[in-house]
C-alpha cells in the first residue's frame, strides 16, 4: 500500500478540493499524479507540483548554485554559495570561505548528502566525499547559525512558516538513547517514508556520529531534559519536527520570502530560511536563504498545527473567485431512448458554442472526434473523457450494466435525466422486475447536483423527484393537464409538455405561470412530422435538460429544429439509408414497445411498400418478454428475417433468440412462407440486401450499427 498511496501533500490537496466541490481523480498509480476538477477547468497536482509549475522554475529551484547567484543579486541574504566541479576545487573554496561551512550536492532535496557546520579539514573531507556519491556536483557555503525554516508561498503570497528542528530525543534521566529513539517512534504521527505527518528516526551512521560528539551511546542515559540531536538536518524526511511560527515572522522576512518567490517563478513555493529569530527582521540579524523547494512538502505545517489551513490557500491558486472546476454535465438513463436524447443535447450544447464530451453506445466522441467505437455507457469512458482539457460539456449516456455493477463513476452531475422505466432487462443479472430496475437507474437521479428531469408519466419515475432543499426537478409529460403537471407548475416548477399531436403538436417549456418557449413538432425533422412518437419524447427530455444547463431557449430550439438522425449524426437511429437501389432504414429497437412503435411508424411512411424486417433481440431478455417483441411487429411487415446477436449471445445457445423471434410470429399468424431464420445477422443482413428488390423497403434493426453498415457498403459502396 506504501508503494501505490497517495503522500500526506497530495492527500491533503485532494482532501481539501473535495471539500470546496472539485472533483478529485488519481491518474496514475502507482505515483502522486492527480487531476482536480473537469475539463477545461482541470488542474492537475502531483505533490504540491500544480499546473502553473513551470519546468523552468523547476529547474532553476534545483541548481543550488543558480538560485543562490539569482537571490543575491537581488540583494537578497544568501550563505556566500559556491560551486566545484572536483574535490580540489571544493578544498580550495572551503579555505577561502573559512570554517564553519556547510557541503551538499548541487542538485538534489530531502536533506540527501547535506553536511552542516563544518568544522575540521578531515570533517569537511568526509563530508565532500559524501555528496560527491550523489554525482550531482558540489556546493560549499558558509555556515549560517541560526534555526531552520520552512515558509511557504503560493501564488506569490505567504501562506505560513514553521521552524524545522533536526531529529531528536529528550531525555527523562531514566530511559536509555535507544528507549527513548523507541518510544518516539511509537507516535502515531510518525511512519514509513511520506505515510505520515512525520516520519520514524533512523539509527543509522550519523546518528552514532551525533551521539560520539554528544559522547553518548545508544545505552547511554541522557540526563532530564537534556536535547540529543541525532542529524545534521531538520528536514522532515529524516525524522525532524516542528513548530508553527506563521504569527511569530517578521513582516520583512515575509515580504522577502513572497519577492524571492516571485523572482524563481515558482508558483507553490517552499523557502528555506536559516535565521537565530525570524520574529526579527532579515535587515537586523545574521541570515540566510538557503534553498528555494518547488512542490514543497506540506508536512512542516500540517504536522506543526493542524488547525493552521495551508492547503485552501492552494486550492484557491488554482481554483480562483470560488470555481469548484466542473464544466456542465448531464447523465442520462432510461430504459428506451438513451441515446438519440444523448445526441439532442450534445447537439444543442455544440449549438451553443461547447466542445461537447459525448458517450453513447454508439461510442465516445469529443467535439466532432469520435475517439472510441462501441458501447461506451458504463460510465468509465466518461470520466476518462472529463480528463481531457478540451472539453468544456459532458452528455452521458449511463447503461443499467454500468450502474449496476459499478454504480455512479461521476463525481456527481449536474442534471440528472431519467426517460422511463421498461422491462427490457427484467431477468437479466438477477433483477426481478421493474421496481428494481427503477432502483438501480435512480443512482442518475440522486447523481444529480443541481436538476433532476422525470418522465413524469411513469409512476415508476416521479418517487425520484429530490426531497426539499435537493436539486430542483423539471418534469416532462404528454399530459400537460394532469394532476401531477398542474401542481407542479403550481409550486413554481419548472416543465416540458407536449399540446396536441402531430403535426398540429407542440413542445412547451413552462415555469410556473411563464412560458418560456414553444416548438411545433412539424418543425422537428426528427419526429417525422410529429408521428415518431419516441422522437417526441427524446426532444422533449433533451428540451429540459438542456434548460437546466442553463442554455438560451433560442439555442434549443434551433438545435432541435435542425437536429436528424442519420448515419452521421445518429448512427442506427432510424437513418435512412442513401445510395442502394432500394429503401433501407438501419435502426435499434428493443422490446414490445419500442418494436411497437417501429411498425407503426413504417406502416404509415410506407403503406403500399413491400416491407422487410430484419430483427433481432438480446439473450439475456426472459423469453415472454422476446415473444412479445415478435407480436408487436407481426403485423407491420411482409417478410421477416429473425437474427441472433451472434457475437454476443448473452447465455443463449446459437439460433435460439431467433428461433424465439420465429415462434413469436408464428402465434401472432404471421405464415411460416414470411419467416426466416438466420441467426447469423450478418450473412442474414448480407442475404436481404442483395435480393432486395427495386421500390421495396428494408428496415434492419442491428444491434452494432458501424458494422451493420460496413456489410452494406460491403456490397453497396455508395451507403451513406
Amino acid at each position: 500500500m506504501r508503494r501505490i498511496g497517495l503522500n500526506q501533500s497530495t492527500i491533503a490537496l485532494a482532501r481539501s478540493a473535495k471539500q470546496h466541490g472539485i472533483p478529485v481523480d488519481r491518474l496514475a498509480v502507482p505515483g502522486q499524479l492527480t487531476q482536480l476538477g473537469q475539463g477545461i477547468h482541470a488542474r492537475r497536482v502531483s505533490e504540491t507540483a500544480t499546473t502553473h509549475t513551470s519546468v523552468l522554475a523547476s529547474t532553476v529551484a534545483r541548481d543550488k548554485m543558480a538560485i543562490a547567484r539569482i537571490l543575491a543579486r537581488a540583494g537578497m541574504p544568501t550563505p556566500d554559495t559556491q560551486a566545484a566541479r572536483s574535490l580540489e576545487q571544493a578544498m580550495a573554496i572551503a579555505a577561502k570561505l573559512g570554517f564553519p561551512l556547510v557541503v551538499k550536492p548541487r542538485s538534489g532535496g530531502k536533506g540527501k548528502g547535506v553536511a552542516v557546520d563544518i568544522r575540521t579539514a578531515e570533517a569537511l573531507k568526509q563530508a565532500l566525499e559524501a555528496a560527491a556519491k550523489f554525482q550531482l556536483g558540489l556546493v560549499v557555503e558558509r555556515f549560517i547559525a541560526g534555526d531552520d525554516h520552512r515558509i511557504l508561498v503560493v501564488g506569490g503570497r505567504f501562506v505560513a512558516a514553521a521552524k524545522r528542528l533536526p531529529a531528536h530525543v529528550v531525555g527523562d534521566g531514566t530511559s536509555t538513547v535507544a528507549e527513548l529513539v523507541a518510544r518516539e517512534n511509537l507516535d502515531p504521527q510518525r511512519g514509513m517514508p511520506f505515510e505520515r505527518l512525520r516520519e520514524k528516526i533512523e539509527l543509522d551512521a550519523e546518528a552514532f556520529r551525533h551521539l560520539a560528539q554528544a559522547s553518548l551511546s545508544l545505552h547511554s542515559i541522557p540526563a532530564a531534559g537534556q536535547n540529543v540531536r541525532l542529524r545534521d538536518t531538520a528536514n522532515i524526511s529524516r525524522g525532524g519536527t516542528c513548530l508553527d511560527v506563521t504569527d511569530l515572522i517578521h513582516p520583512d522576512n515575509r515580504r522577502l520570502a513572497e519577492r524571492a518567490a516571485r523572482l524563481s517563478g515558482i508558483d507553490v513555493c517552499g523557502v528555506d530560511f536559516i535565521s537565530p529569530d525570524i520574529s526579527r527582521s532579515w535587515r537586523d540579524v545574521p541570515c540566510a536563504i538557503l534553498e528555494l523547494n518547488t512542490s514543497p512538502g506540506l508536512r512542516p505545517h500540517l504536522g506543526s498545527n493542524t488547525e493552521r489551513d495551508v492547503v485552501t490557500p492552494i486550492i484557491r491558486h488554482l481554483f480562483p473567485n470560488g470555481s469548484d472546476g466542473r464544466i456542465p454535465t448531464v447523465g442520462i438513463t432510461g430504459s428506451l431512448g438513451k441515446t438519440t436524447t444523448t445526441r439532442m443535447v450534445a447537439a444543442i450544447l455544440a449549438q451553443a458554442g461547447r466542445c461537447v464530451a459525448l458517450c453513447t453506445t454508439q461510442g465516445a466522441w469529443i467535439g466532432t472526434d469520435c475517439v472510441r467505437e462501441g458501447d461506451v455507457a458504463g460510465g468509465s469512458m466518461a470520466q476518462e473523457l472529463l480528463r481531457d482539457p478540451a472539453v468544456d460539456a459532458g452528455v452521458f449516456e449511463l447503461s443499467r450494466g454500468g450502474l449496476l455493477k459499478r454504480g455512479s463513476t461521476l463525481d456527481g452531475i449536474d442534471v440528472g435525466v431519467v426517460l422511463g422505466i421498461g422491462d427490457n432487462h427484467v431477468g437479466a443479472d438477477g433483477i426481478k422486475n421493474r421496481e428494481e430496475i427503477a432502483q438501480i437507474k435512480s443512482i442518475v437521479a440522486r447523481s444529480a447536483r443541481h436538476w433532476v428531469v422525470l418522465n413524469a408519466d411513469d409512476p415508476l419515475c416521479l418517487p425520484m423527484r429530490p426531497s426539499a432543499g435537493g436539486p430542483q426537478a423539471c418534469l416532462v409529460s404528454a399530459h400537460p393537464d394532469g394532476l401531477v403537471i398542474t401542481r407542479h407548475l403550481a409550486a413554481g416548477g419548472t416543465c416540458v409538455t407536449l399540446r396536441g399531436s402531430g403535426a398540429q403538436g407542440y413542445l412547451r417549456l413552462e415555469r410556473g405561470a411563464e412560458t418560456i418557449g414553444e416548438i411545433k413538432l412539424a418543425l422537428l425533422p426528427v419526429t417525422l412530422g410529429g408521428s415518431f412518437t419516441p422522437a417526441v419524447w427524446n426532444a422533449m427530455h433533451a428540451m429540459a435538460a438542456a434548460h437546466c444547463l442553463g442554455v438560451e431557449f433560442a439555442i434549443i430550439r434551433n438545435a432541435l429544429c435542425a437536429f436528424v438522425s442519420d448515419y452521421a449524426t445518429n448512427p442506427g437511429r432510424m437513418n435512412h439509408i442513401e445510395g442502394v437501389p432500394f429503401d433501407m432504414i438501419l435502426t435499434l429497437a428493443d422490446g414490445p414497445i419500442a418494436f411497437g412503435e417501429l411498425a407503426r411508424i413504417v406502416g404509415r411512411q410506407a403503406p403500399s411498400q413491400v416491407k422487410t424486417l430484419l430483427f433481432l433481440a438480446a439473450g439475456d431478455r426472459q423469453d415472454i418478454f422476446i415473444l412479445e417483441t415478435a407480436r408487436a411487429v407481426a403485423s407491420g411487415f411482409d417478410r421477416f428475417i429473425c437474427c441472433d446477436i451472434e457475437e454476443d449471445l448473452r447465455g443463449r445457445a446459437p439460433g435460439e433468440v431467433a428461433h424465439l423471434l420465429a415462434e413469436g410470429l408464428r402465434r401472432a399468424g404471421v405464415p411460416q412462407s414470411a419467416i426466416e431464420v438466420e441467426p447469423s445477422s450478418t450473412r442474414a443482413l448480407e442475404k436481404a440486401v442483395r435480393t432486395m428488390a427495386q421500390g421495396s423497403l428494408l428496415v434492419v434493426v442491428a444491434a452494432k450499427a458501424q458494422q451493420a453498415m460496413a456489410t452494406i457498403r460491403s456490397i453497396w459502396p455508395d451507403a451513406r
